[in-house]
């Protein structure tokens, strides 16, 4: 009877939204849980519609709106392409899940935070140093 419960209990959790996060042009909406990642938005707009075993517990946007920035469960930080869905790389320094990321005013840094009890800054352009877009 227990794992009848268990399982219930993972299942909804799994396809509860654990993230949003508005594009700042605000065409686009993305949401994530456990299971993947999908875009809402703008026909005119080019992005990918949904991305699976990605399992997102924070969401923003890059600065050039380019890329989805993900937290993850494993306290990584994923940079997927908004057209393709590709990842791009993940950056690490969590040792559990994400909770929040953040873009500093001037675009330049981003903050993260995770159940580690760390908060993490990360220079932005050293980031996506060699990324290829």
């Amino acid at each position: 009877m227990d794992n009848d419960i268990d399982s219930m209990i993972q299942t909804m959790i799994q396809k509860q939204i654990f993230a949003l996060a508005f594009s700042a042009d605000e065409t686009l909406l993305a949401a994530g849980n456990f299971e993947k990642i999908r875009l809402f938005g703008s026909q005119k707009k080019t992005h990918f519609k949904e991305v699976t075993k990605v399992y997102g517990t924070a969401l923003v946007f890059s600065p050039d709106e380019t890329m989805l920035v993900v937290g993850l469960v494993s306290g990584g930080i994923q940079l997927l392409d908004i057209t393709t869905g590709d990842k791009l790389t993940t950056l690490d320094g969590h040792t559990a899940p994400i909770v929040k990321l953040l873009f500093s005013p001037d675009r330049k840094t981003l903050v993260s935070t995770g159940y580690d009890g760390t908060i993490l800054v990360w220079d932005w352009e050293e980031a996506i140093k060699g990324l290829k877009r």
